[in-house]
């Protein structure tokens, strides 16, 4: 067992990273739900109704559904705030995929006592199978909550910018 390991046999490094992961991405949903509540007409509680049972890639779709719903009706098209979504939500998918790599994972630790980070898949194609996650030290887990943290920065910009340019338009 490693010198830090708890009562799974898995070091508390990790453990933090792992918990770092699952606060930044909370933070990440819940500045996807803000910016559906902008688009909403500013209701919060319906923007939290209308996105409570939906999973994290049909709150992307919603947000990007209401965006145009809402520059259209507008009748003012901005590009650049086009590719700021676009941006946003691309690194919202990348991020979120990266936590559930994590979290859905079977942590432990081999023979040789290193760190044993799989993702069992089964899937109709290759059948049933183990794929080894990147994840060679704590700093890995690190490096995801940044990717999730960036992801909520572009979309809090977006927000301001939208909020600045539409301001008082629907």
């Amino acid at each position: 067992m490693p010198k830090n390991a708890n009562e799974w046999g898995i070091d508390e490094a990790y453990c933090n990273g792992i918990g770092k992961i699952m606060i930044a991405f909370q933070y990440l949903e819940q500045y996807i739900v803000y910016t559906i509540h902008l688009f909403l007409g500013g209701d919060i509680q319906i923007a939290e109704c209308v996105t409570a049972e939906l999973p994290f890639g049909k709150r992307l779709d919603l947000l990007s559904s209401l965006y145009k719903f809402r520059v259209k009706q507008i009748g003012q098209r901005e590009p650049k705030l086009d590719r700021w979504l676009k941006d946003a939500l691309d690194k919202a998918d990348k991020a979120a995929s990266k936590r559930n790599h994590i979290v859905h994972s079977q942590w432990g630790y081999d023979v040789k006592l290193k760190l044993d980070i799989a993702k069992i898949e089964a899937r109709r194609k290759h059948g049933l199978r183990a794929v080894r996650l990147p994840v060679k030290s704590p700093a890995d887990l690190l490096a995801i909550v940044k990717q999730i943290d960036d992801a909520g920065k572009v979309l809090l910009g977006f927000c301001g910018h939208f909020a600045g340019v539409y301001h008082n338009a629907y």
